[in-house]
């Protein structure tokens, strides 16, 4: 029987299609879900350059973990677990989420962590050879005088890739 099988960056790809395709329903809501333009930099250090409400909501999405393989059998495909790492930018900018700020900045991460785990983590959006996209954690990072926040969602990913023999 043969397996279907898929790769992470096709589910990388398949992440961004359906975070861009979302629009979010806490305000700003103008500020829609885009990836970070520069390839060449991490979203914490293009978020950091400078931070300002242009960068809300920009995400990356990266592999963070180690590839685990797991006992599959099959002479053409082969069964891993990746743990990767989706992380989405939330500028400190005062009267950009609320006369409330901090409190404000804080119900749109909510907001937008339960939009993004019902959208992008749904069985429904898995590609074929995926069997799993589990969402570990959802961590908030405020560092202490950081002019930029971060909300990390940790994802462990199962999923057939194909053997190169």
């Amino acid at each position: 029987m043969a397996v279907n099988t898929t790769t992470f960056a096709l589910i990388r790809a398949q992440v961004y299609t359906v975070l861009e395709a979302l629009t979010p329903t806490a305000k700003p809501v103008d500020k829609l879900f885009r990836r970070a333009p520069k390839k060449s930099q991490t979203l914490r250090e293009w978020a950091a350059e400078s931070p300002n409400s242009e960068k809300l909501r920009f995400f990356d999405y990266r592999v963070t973990g180690t590839e685990e393989p797991l006992p599959f059998f099959d002479t053409a495909a082969r069964e891993v677990l990746v743990e990767a790492t989706l992380t989405v930018a939330y500028p400190r900018q005062v009267g950009l989420y609320s006369t409330d700020d901090l409190d404000g900045i804080e119900d749109v991460m909510e907001s937008d962590a339960v939009q993004i785990f019902d959208a992008v983590f749904t069985p429904d959006n898995y590609l074929s050879g995926q069997n799993l996209a589990e969402v570990l954690r959802v961590v908030p990072d405020r560092p202490e005088g950081s002019k930029v926040w971060f909300q990390e969602f940790v994802v462990r990913n199962s999923f057939y890739r194909a053997m190169s023999l």
